[in-house]
């Protein structure tokens, strides 16, 4: 990993890597916007078949296994994006921000001054900017979670999101909305149950108290 060549001094290799770091982030940044104008081409022009493949979704898989998932909702995202927001920017904005951008109005996300912060701000600093300025969005800061599956909870969950995408006939519902989904129509089912059982462990302690 070393540049090779002449000798360098530390100051020369502390650039190199420095710089060499910058790139990788650049690249990081700029890969789901990059990927994803890649995907569409191969979409609309259905180069997938002069590939061999037989749907772009055959060959999304095999070209970036890792990515396929994702790239669905970032096609998306660049499409709604791309008519209002130069290309070199997106490239330079973060996928969060750039959610962030989808749901600005046209008017407010083709302004200068509001791709530039996206640009420049850090996602959750730009997230604030936008509540900030823009209340009337309700524009919700995000929470990472993050949970450890096993192979067998990971296939089932996996399982469940593409049965809410084709239920709710909404194929491009991220894994959050899904979650969500879930999760609220569990609290709805069982409010009562749980309201009833939590009404008994709070007597048991009132009656101790009465009985000592």
């Amino acid at each position: 990993m070393t540049p090779k060549g002449k000798q360098q001094t530390r100051s020369e290799l502390a650039k190199h890597y420095d710089k060499k770091m910058r790139t990788l982030e650049a690249g990081t940044i700029a890969s789901w916007s990059e990927m994803a104008q890649v995907a569409i081409v191969v979409h609309d022009n259905e180069y997938w078949r002069d590939l061999g493949f037989g749907s772009w979704d055959a060959w999304m898989h095999d070209a970036a296994p890792y990515s396929a998932k994702a790239m669905y909702r970032n096609t998306n995202l660049l499409r709604d994006l791309k008519e209002d927001v130069p290309m070199e920017d997106l490239k330079r904005i973060p996928r969060k921000s750039a959610k962030v951008m989808q749901a600005l109005p046209k008017s407010v996300r083709r302004k200068r001054e509001t791709i530039e912060k996206a640009v420049r701000m850090k996602p959750d600093r730009f997230v604030q900017e936008i509540q900030e300025t823009h209340p009337e969005l309700h524009i919700e800061t995000q929470v990472k979670r993050e949970y450890a599956y096993s192979k067998s909870q990971s296939e089932i969950v996996d399982g469940a999101i593409e049965l809410y995408r084709v239920v709710e006939d909404k194929p491009d519902a991220t894994p959050e909305e899904a979650l969500e989904a879930f999760a609220a129509d569990y609290v709805i089912r069982h409010q009562d149950e749980y309201d009833a059982i939590r009404s008994q462990q709070d007597a048991v302690p009132n009656k101790r108290k009465r009985t000592r």
